[in-house]
This record gives C-alpha cells, sequence and structure tokens, in this order.
C-alpha cells in the first residue's frame, strides 16, 4: 500500500503541521475565535459509563498506560478517571433563529495525573448537520451549526473542567475503538503494511513521526483532525509564545478494534537558557 492512496489525508495533514508550527510562535493565521467555555447548548450526562465500557478500555489501553507510566499507574486507575458525557440535545440560538437539537454527542476519560484525553466515541455537530441537511450548502449547514460545534473545542473545554489548575500540561489525546470509515481503512492499511496484520496488533502497534507522510495522513484523517485543531486554536492556551510540540503517533489493534495515540510533547522554546541556582 502507498500513501499516495491518500493524498488529500497527506496534503491536508502536512498543512495541519504548517499551522501548527505557525501558532506555536505566534502567527496563528486562522481567523477564528475558539470558545472559551461550555454552554447551555451541551448537557453532562452520564449515559456512557459501565462495567463494560471500562473493560473494553482496559483491553485496549493497558499496555500502554503501563508502558507509558509505569507499571504501578497501568489501566484501569478508575480513581483517577474524570468521566464526562456531553450531548447536544437542547434547541439552540442561530442567525436562523432557533434550531433543533442535533443530538450529537461526546463520550471521553479525562486523566488530569497523566495530562491525557481518552475520546472513547463521539458525533459531531457538524457531522449530524450534514447527515440532516444533505440538500443544503455548505455555507447554509454551518449557519445552522451550534456555537461549540467542533470536537477539538469540546475535547478542551471538558479537559480545562477536569484537569484544573494547569490545563496547559495536556500531553496525549486517545481515540479508542475507532470506528470511521475512513480513519478505519487507512489505519487497517498501515497495520497490514507494517506488521503484515491488521486485526491484533497491540500496543505499542507502528509508531510514526508527526511530519512523515504516515503522520501527516493519519493527523489529516477524520480522526486526527481534532489533534490538530486542537493544537492550532489553543496555542497561546497550551503553552507561552515559541513552544513547540514534537508530535508522533502510535497506531495499534485489538481484536479488530483501531486505536491511535498522539503524543504532544512540549519542546522549550529554541535557545531558552535554565539559570538554575545562582
Amino acid at each position: 500500500m502507498e500513501l499516495q492512496v491518500y493524498p488529500n489525508f497527506v496534503y491536508q495533514g502536512g498543512k495541519y503541521l504548517e499551522a501548527i508550527k505557525d501558532a506555536s510562535e505566534g502567527r496563528n493565521l486562522v481567523k477564528r475565535s475558539p470558545p472559551q467555555e461550555l454552554n447551555n447548548d451541551w448537557t453532562e450526562q452520564k449515559v456512557y459509563i459501565d462495567d463494560g465500557q471500562y473493560e473494553l478500555v482496559e483491553k485496549h489501553w493497558k499496555t500502554a498506560f503501563e508502558e507509558l507510566f509505569g507499571p504501578d499507574e497501568g489501566y484501569p486507575l478508575r480513581n483517577q478517571i474524570k468521566h464526562i458525557d456531553l450531548m447536544q440535545n437542547q434547541p439552540y440560538q442561530t442567525v436562523l433563529g432557533e434550531i433543533q437539537a442535533t443530538n450529537a454527542w461526546s463520550y471521553g476519560f479525562y486523566y488530569p495525573n497523566h495530562n491525557l484525553i481518552m475520546s472513547t466515541a463521539c458525533h459531531s455537530a457538524t457531522e449530524k448537520i450534514i447527515e440532516q441537511n444533505q440538500g443544503l450548502s455548505k455555507a447554509d449547514r454551518n449557519a445552522k451549526l451550534p456555537t461549540i460545534s467542533a470536537l477539538s473545542d469540546i475535547m478542551w473545554l471538558a479537559w480545562k473542567k477536569a484537569a484544573p489548575p494547569a490545563p496547559q500540561d495536556l500531553r496525549y489525546i486517545a481515540r479508542n475503538n475507532i470506528w470511521r470509515g475512513e480513519s478505519r481503512v487507512l489505519i487497517g492499511d498501515l497495520l497490514k503494511r507494517d506488521r503484515g496484520d491488521s486485526r491484533h496488533v497491540p500496543w505499542p502497534g507502528v509508531e510514526y513521526s508527526g511530519d512523515s507522510d504516515e503522520g501527516k495522513a493519519l493527523l489529516g484523517s477524520p480522526n486526527g483532525r481534532a489533534t490538530a485543531w486542537l493544537l492550532i486554536d489553543r496555542a497561546g492556551e497550551m503553552a507561552r509564545r515559541g513552544t513547540s510540540r514534537q508530535l508522533k503517533v502510535n497506531i495499534f489493534s485489538v481484536d479488530g478494534r483501531y486505536c491511535m495515540l498522539w503524543d504532544m510533547e512540549a519542546q522549550s522554546p529554541r535557545g531558552t537558557l535554565n539559570r538554575g541556582h545562582e
């Protein structure tokens, strides 16, 4: 499998990397003011938490957590999880008047002690609007969106709620049980190419640098875009100007369920010196 099969993902991921670099250096060219807090359009509901879900996530991630955070820090760490389920189930106001709820949802596990967000399942308001308004132009569909519609905004605002007082320390974004078609096909093809199997390639699976073609393709895929937009839109909140991010991504699978982990390790500004104790 050659990545020429996914030229749009590679191209888009490359553009995201450029925008991430610009934003980290204070040159954010994206003309957008991201929301700063969750509003009443979204309702927090404990609808997705049960032992079966914990067990499924533990099956996928236990080895990864033990390797990343130490043998005594392996999943499930249920006492360290802040579990936030959000649903867009309220009517909301737009320039077009009142719009009925999209019934979008975002379910996540948030780990403040490990600076990690795990998106366990989601269906964005943008996707819901597209599904419900097939005949409308892109501009008309966008006019019907709630104020908060992007998964990157929802993850960040939920993270700020879960991880005070240092949300800027966020380092990892995990996507569990990826089911979206384009992302599934891409991950399956990469695992098959590089490990000879796509159904069972447990952690660490395959690791790619963010600036490789594989990393760009994954960043530009539907399940990578939220990571890109979070780094673009929230650069000023995540670190001081000049701090860059060294991206890498692992993809793996357990019994045909695909998972992805983005490591967004912060790098000190070039030329920065540590004075130490004088």
